[in-house]
């Protein structure tokens, strides 16, 4: 599944901060926010319906 391991300039950040901005991009990326970057949980359920899921 890829590594898993943070990237050397992250080594400083505790876990849990690094999973927040990793799961922050990951849904920014999915186009789940809205236009002021927040987290839109009908864009997120629209995609799903869209694909067939």
């Amino acid at each position: 599944m890829g590594d898993k391991s943070k990237p050397a300039e992250c080594e400083g950040v505790k876990r849990k901060d690094y999973v927040d901005l990793v799961m922050s991009v990951a849904i920014d990326d999915l186009d789940w926010t809205d236009e002021n970057g927040d987290f839109d949980k009908n864009k997120m359920l629209d995609s799903l319906t869209k694909d067939g899921n």
